[in-house]
């Protein structure tokens, strides 16, 4: 046995032993411990570290606990150095210190070779703490040594080659560190080593983002991304994952990015790779942030934060500290907001950063304006910026203290304060209009819009318009990706002012299209949007997708740029290349073709009115603290309706949700059993909603039929059960929702007639009764296919050939309240998310079923872009059938083939013939049953 194979066999005998009893072992065996042994343990550990972490540690651990039982001088420095490969995926501070020990020891060995490939590993950790000067110290270094040893070192200088771009990358030389990673390209192609030319492609794409074009990027990282799969490099593919989620991010295709830095999160996860796991929770949450799920975008720093705690590594620490506080603001934790940002000052004065540490102290400040005291805020913002001078900052401070004065002005009435904050937000506005700060211009005009709303409601309501105008521009600068996912949380603050000016100042109809300009603005672009930009010539198209790839790259750019020098907010806001790109895609934006034109479809309400499939159309809105209602016909008759503090209903929908959930929860005996006494505490509930919603309409028409368009406040009303104190609304009256009445201005598809399609899944049948709901529907529509526990479900919806005339869907709802575009129905083996559902084909599908649990609200948002109809309406749905809170699978049942026995060419008939139905049955007649499904519409096309 060779001496190699010998120490092999003690590795592994040694590693066979128990942690507790290798120190005894190797006392035993002194004399077995020798140089060859731990080189032994580093020739097993290092192809481990990526493959099998948890072993290569334990391996490395035992080679330090073997070198101190050794008497070579260098059996230390090999240990560590064995460590040192380790903890550079996992612990960069300590793979420097590790790499510093074994550097020592080959020094006072004079090992060349050994000395070099040190410093060309120390390189990395290096760049990734920040240390560049350190790292470039070392590269030097170790490239003189390099290239003194001749071609034996050739795989070594690929490697520092490699290394080097890495760190010039992080230095911002893009063009020198191409040539680095070009020179190490090209020894790897020399030396046949396929693997790291995958890695070093992948490296050199990520720089080459920054200095020219996009196209083509994606290929190349999935081309790389197969090579290493199959190679199984694993941490290569998660870095891959993670590069393209960056490149999804900045190309405006959130969706696609999200699961790719779930991907990469998932093995690096399994690798125990924490500093990656951090930077990747980081764009994570960046994305999130952005598309305005903020709960989950806390978690995603907070969980960076930790990660980067443990490491040690001080920028990314102070980095998540800040975004959390941020997020935890806009979530609504101000405790928590406070704490972190006093962890944040901290850490940035001690690292001596001062644009840092004023961007926590104005962050302080927009915290204690989050809570309504105008003291705090205006003694937070009373610091000294940097002194080179950031304006930036400075308007930011401009602006905060012209919100905490016209915070004072609104609680004390001291017009002193009034006209102090006119001074401040007009001095923004100057500068903000100056360098195309977006953000800050819109802040200040809408702060100038409150002052003068009471008083000047003229000024206010062309102040706002200038506002709204700026947020349309926003809007037509995001893919159509961006809007699904975004736009349905981005709470618009101004649109409620201005209803309520138009309502105070101008005619029923002119507060109609107000209404519907706030409700309804957003989901109108995005059907408009839908089926691939619709409505532009071809060299409108064409300039608006270089225009997009060009934006790309500079928001690429801007990522990647160092975060020590400013808050990457700050950077973005400042940056006028991104400015001038978003105008220039705003503007192509605007340039569709006469048949695609919209503009004038909100300020021409009584065109709309005239194609009502309904009696009356009721809008609801919320402005603020407030419920609004509009009343309006076909033939142009309109009623503004004040109904009152908004509160009251939400404490009733509050108080009648955990009823039915009580109800529903009990077997179905008891419910026979006190059907009677439940009724009695439910139905004074649904009175006092009657008297709040409907009654102050005063006498409807008899058997007249209702398009009733909820407010958020209101998603969860069954409007069908309202009490009158004699009859529920739906034996008054047929009943049928939609998400804004400015949808009726939509062009509805032509109606498939491909046969229907059943799907239904019984969740490991625990709900038992989905089989026998999808059998009796099946039995209805004889034509029907029907697929039940299909794991071929999912597929079969991606790839529809046709649209099918109807779609039913019996499954579990699973509901994300962190980031509810993933909210999703229980397939068999698999998840069907809102977000799947815009891209459904079923343009012209007349009729969509979901009987899964609470698949009409709005979720978490309250927002109807992004509830199951809203997704569906997109994808062409005319009509969708859902619920609104979760119903027992067994009368689930009974109601879906009451249904489909009604279904005729009316579906909100079907429903109400259904409801009634169920009413008169006593096993049925409790409103937590037969009042659970509703009927919304997408056009103005009769169903």
């Amino acid at each position: 046995m060779s001496t190699d194979q010998s120490a092999a066999a003690l590795v592994a005998e040694l590693l066979s032993y128990p942690a507790d009893r290798r120190a005894e072992w190797l006392a035993e065996h002194r004399g077995l411990i020798q140089l060859p042994l731990i080189a032994a343990f580093k020739a097993y550990s290092d192809p481990l570290a990526l493959s099998d972490p948890a072993a290569a540690d334990d391996a490395t651990r035992c080679a330090l606990l073997a070198a101190g039982f050794c008497c070579d001088p260098l059996a230390g420095a090999l240990a560590a150095w064995a460590r040192g490969n380790w903890e550079i995926y996992h612990d960069p501070q300590r793979a420097i210190q590790c790499y510093q020990q074994a550097l020592a020891g080959y020094r006072h060995a004079d090992d060349s070779l050994s000395v070099a490939r040190l410093l060309t590993n120390l390189v990395f950790p290096y760049t990734e703490c920040g240390a560049l000067n350190e790292a470039e110290a070392a590269a030097d270094e170790a490239r003189d040594r390099l290239l003194a040893l001749g071609d034996a070192a050739a795989q070594y200088l690929m490697t520092l080659e490699q290394n080097v771009g890495w760190m010039l990358h992080h230095q911002g030389r893009y063009a020198e560190a191409l040539d680095a990673y070009g020179r190490s390209l090209a020894l790897a192609y020399r030396l046949d080593q396929p693997a790291a030319i995958v890695e070093i492609q992948v490296n050199r794409s990520v720089t080459l983002k920054l200095v020219g074009s996009l196209d083509g990027e994606e290929a190349l990282l999935l081309g790389s991304r197969a090579v290493a799969e199959a190679g199984e490099q694993w941490l290569t593919v998660a870095r891959i994952d993670m590069n393209l989620g960056e490149l999804y991010t900045a190309q405006g295709r959130p969706f696609d990015a999200l699961r790719r830095f779930q991907s990469a999160l998932a093995v690096f996860t399994a690798f125990d790779n924490r500093m990656e796991m951090g930077w990747v929770l980081l764009y994570e949450g960046g994305l999130l942030s952005t598309l305005g799920a903020v709960r989950a975008a806390r978690r995603c720093y907070e969980q960076a934060h930790d990660y980067f705690a443990a490491l040690r590594l001080t920028p990314q620490i102070g980095l998540t500290l800040l975004r959390s506080a941020i997020a935890s603001r806009k979530h609504g934790a101000y405790a928590h907001a406070l704490k972190l940002l006093e962890s944040a000052e901290v850490l940035w004065r001690s690292l001596e950063q001062p644009v840092w540490l004023a961007a926590v102290r104005l962050e302080r400040a927009e915290l204690a304006l989050a809570q309504a005291d105008s003291a705090a805020t205006l003694a937070h913002v009373q610091i000294d910026l940097p002194a080179a001078g950031h304006p930036p900052l400075e308007a930011h401070r401009d602006v905060l203290i012209a919100d905490a004065l016209a915070l004072a002005w609104r609680a004390d009435g001291d017009d002193q304060q009034r006209q102090r904050a006119m001074g401040h937000y007009q001095q923004v506005l100057r500068y903000a209009q100056a360098k195309g700060d977006r953000w800050l211009e819109r802040r200040s005009l809408a702060g100038l819009a409150r002052l003068t709303s009471q008083d000047q409601p003229q000024q206010a309501r062309a102040t706002i318009e200038a506002a709204l105008a700026l947020d349309d521009a926003t809007r037509r600068a995001l893919s159509v990706e961006e809007l699904k996912a975004s736009f349905h949380q981005q709470h618009n603050d101004l649109l409620p002012l201005l209803v309520r000016l138009v309502a105070a100042h101008e005619s029923p109809l002119a507060t109609l299209s107000a209404i519907w300009r706030a409700k309804g603005g957003a989901l109108l672009d995005l059907l408009q949007d839908t089926n691939g930009e619709a409505g532009y010539a071809p060299e409108i198209q064409a300039r608006i997708e270089d225009t997009r790839q060009q934006l790309a790259i500079q928001r690429w750019k801007l990522s990647r740029q160092s975060t020590a020098a400013m808050p990457d907010y700050l950077r973005e806001r400042g940056d006028e290349t991104t400015r001038r790109l978003e105008d220039l895609l705003s503007d192509l934006r605007r340039q569709r073709l006469p048949s695609a034109q919209t503009a004038a479809v909100l300020d021409a309400p009584e065109r709309i009115l005239r194609q009502l499939p309904a009696d009356l159309l009721l809008e609801y809105m919320r402005c603020d603290d407030e419920l609004l209602l509009v009343r309006a016909d076909p033939q142009g008759g309109c009623q503004v309706h004040w109904l009152g503090p908004v509160a009251p209903v939400l404490d009733l929908v509050d108080d009648l949700q955990l009823h039915i959930q009580y109800v529903l929860a009990q077997p179905e005996e008891r419910r026979s059993q006190l059907a009677d006494a439940w009724l009695a505490e439910c139905r004074p509930l649904l009175q006092q909603l009657h008297a709040l919603l409907i009654a102050p309409l005063g006498e409807l028409p008899p058997d007249a039929r209702l398009l009733l368009a909820p407010c958020d406040a209101l998603y969860g009303v069954p409007f069908a059960a309202l009490w009158s104190g004699t009859r529920y609304l739906i034996e008054q009256h047929t009943l049928e929702y939609t998400p804004c009445g400015s949808l009726l201005s939509v062009p509805p598809p032509a109606s498939s007639s491909a046969p229907p399609v059943i799907i239904a899944a019984s969740a490991d049948e625990r709900l038992a009764a989905v089989r026998e709901e999808a059998a009796r529907i099946q039995v209805l529509l004889p034509d029907a296919r029907c697929l039940i526990n299909d794991p071929g479900t999912l597929p079969l919806l991606r790839q529809l050939p046709a649209a099918p005339r109807l779609l039913h869907i019996a499954a579990h709802s699973i509901l994300r309240e962190d980031a509810p575009i993933f909210a999703a129905l229980q397939l068999q083996d698999d998840l069907l998310s809102v977000e799947e559902c815009y891209n459904l084909a079923l343009r012209g599908t007349v009729l969509a079923t979901l009987s899964g649990c609470a698949t009409a609200t709005g979720l978490d948002s309250g927002g109807s872009l992004l509830a199951f109809q809203s997704a569906l309406f997109v994808a062409g749905v005319q009509t969708v059938v859902s619920s609104l809170w979760p119903v027992d699978d067994r009368a689930t049942a009974v109601w879906m083939e009451q249904f489909y026995r009604a279904l005729g060419s009316d579906a909100a008939a079907a429903v109400r013939a259904t409801q009634l139905a169920l009413l008169a049955d006593r096993r049925m007649e409790h409103p937590a049953i037969w009042a659970a499904f509703v009927c919304s519409r997408r056009d103005r096309k009769s169903v």
